[in-house]
């Protein structure tokens, strides 16, 4: 509580009853926060101190709060090839410079300056937008690979019916390739045991795919014109 008072200093619990007030009858309706609506909701029941059940039991559910996302995050990273450089934010460190001539940063989840890789763990629904990905997901996936001069760069998801190997489209101008790949959560396994096997076997699948790309990242195209001039003279 402590910390969290320490970088809010602006937060006055007299305005609470006025936040809630607000958010109730004026909502947030932008685009950019429709897929928050949910949690804004939750977060208006907790600050109001109503009760969120789980059926209609009278037993009390204790619950605790966590960041999904950097869970994710965390997750995917243990997948990854070792050469895979992870910043962190909250610290940060490793994080790419924006500037030439100033210090300012950004922070990838996932980056190699070797193979001109970036990655980026979602945790979203994506499985069924074919290319699509929202606006702000592009546009960083855009400054990610730019700055990195990446020829790759790709989002990282978690998916229910199939596991998703696809591509998103060729930037014009600098030409990296944008492309979705997911993990895929099994749904219907019969033990915990069946769980993890198969959990496994989407994990062997994803990291497969990766290899590959790396593999052909490796693999330019000043490299393979050079390699194929020397077997031609041979």
């Amino acid at each position: 509580m402590t910390e969290i008072a320490r970088v809010t200093p602006a937060y006055k619990l007299a305005n609470r009853a006025k936040i809630i007030r607000m958010n109730k009858i004026k909502p947030i309706r932008h685009a950019y926060f429709r897929e928050y609506r949910k949690l804004q909701e939750l977060c208006l029941m907790i600050l109001s101190r109503e009760k969120h059940g789980l059926g209609s039991q009278a037993q009390k559910v204790h619950g605790i709060l966590f960041d999904v996302s950097w869970l994710w995050e965390e997750y995917v990273y243990t997948l990854l090839p070792k050469d895979f450089i992870h910043p962190r934010n909250k610290d940060k460190t490793d994080g790419i410079s924006v500037f030439s001539n100033r210090e300012r940063k950004v922070f990838p989840d996932f980056y190699d300056r070797e193979r001109k890789i970036v990655l980026d763990a979602k945790y979203k629904k994506l499985e069924f937008t074919e290319r699509g990905i929202n606006r702000e997901d592009l546009f960083q996936l855009i400054s990610y690979s730019y700055i990195l001069k990446a020829e790759k760069a790709g989002l990282i998801f978690p998916s229910v019916e199939q596991s998703v190997n696809s591509e998103i489209g060729k930037l014009a101008g600098y030409g990296a390739q944008l492309k979705k790949w997911s993990i895929q959560i099994p749904q219907n396994a019969s033990s915990y045991s069946a769980f993890c096997k198969m959990m496994e076997n989407s994990e062997e699948n994803f990291k497969a795919i990766i290899d590959e790309e790396e593999g052909e990242s490796l693999i330019s195209p000043l490299s393979l014109t050079i390699y194929t001039s020397n077997f031609r003279t041979i």
